[in-house]
């Protein structure tokens, strides 16, 4: 038994679509996206999948990416960017694996699929006076999420009672938050600077990993994007604890990738995302 598993770990590592099939079935199954009726059936489709062994047809992606479609369609402008990412990339894989040079489909969909979110991401983000200005993390920071809590109090000069104030504040009054009225809320000498700091530095960093990617799909270099991914996933998810949409990237960085090096790498940033959240 000990050496049927040692084989198949050996079997998935040198295999590129089989190992990014097999990281984002454990995402899909672990991270539920939907409601209690369909995450069961999607649990007993990947469980069926593995079984017969269709996981790598096309039209086992298919339904997937139609499931997930179908469930959120209703509530299309209120989910999560990653939940439109979870969506593509499954229909990504359904197409990868309806080609016949599979896994040369995969390396360029998933450089693409990586470029263009980091593009429109980048994008988004310099068009929106509220997040340029650095009023965005600045809300973060003072309590405007509990995610971002320790994290403000580690590097800000935030302490528990001042965020806990903060919060009880705009909890009090957020029906004033479109008059243009200013909330009496708490802050320390270092906020806007740090908060400065975290534009630019998402700025760059998402900006830069955009066109390493784009520009790979014409060149065989593409190391320096998959470490700026890297480094994206290790310092922004640790912090904004979005922890699904860390493993999705993970697993497009991991299709995106032919380097047996840095697919160990991946793998081992897929399992500290799973420690994260446990």
């Amino acid at each position: 038994m000990k050496n049927k598993f040692k084989i198949f770990f050996q079997e998935l590592y040198s295999d590129h679509l089989r190992l990014t099939i097999y990281l984002s079935l454990i995402l899909i199954f672990f991270f539920n996206i939907t409601d209690h009726t369909t995450d069961i059936f999607l649990k007993l489709f990947i469980i069926a999948g593995l079984v017969s062994r269709t996981t790598t047809h096309f039209l086992f992606w298919l339904v997937i990416g139609i499931t997930l479609s179908v469930y959120h369609f209703s509530e299309w402008y209120l989910i999560d960017n990653h939940i439109y990412l979870m969506i593509y990339w499954a229909f990504n894989l359904s197409v990868v694996l309806f080609t016949d040079n599979k896994q040369e489909a995969l390396v360029l969909s998933s450089k693409l699929l990586a470029g263009l979110c980091f593009f429109f991401a980048t994008f988004w983000k310099i068009i929106t006076p509220e997040f340029m200005d650095g009023t965005f993390f600045t809300y973060l920071l003072i309590g405007g999420d509990v995610r971002f809590e320790w994290f403000s109090i580690l590097i800000s000069g935030m302490d528990d009672s001042l965020i806990k104030a903060n919060q009880a504040v705009m909890d009090s009054v957020k029906s004033i938050l479109f008059s243009g009225e200013l909330l009496p809320v708490e802050i320390t000498s270092d906020i806007n600077s740090i908060a400065l700091f975290m534009v630019w530095w998402t700025i760059f960093l998402e900006g830069f990993i955009a066109i390493v990617y784009l520009s790979s799909l014409y060149t065989d270099k593409d190391i320096l994007a998959h470490l700026a991914l890297m480094t994206f996933i290790v310092t922004t998810y640790p912090v904004a604890t979005v922890i699904t949409f860390g493993l999705l990237l993970t697993c497009i960085g991991c299709g995106a990738n032919t380097s047996q090096k840095l697919k160990f790498l991946y793998m081992i940033i897929f399992a500290f995302l799973l420690i994260l959240q446990i």
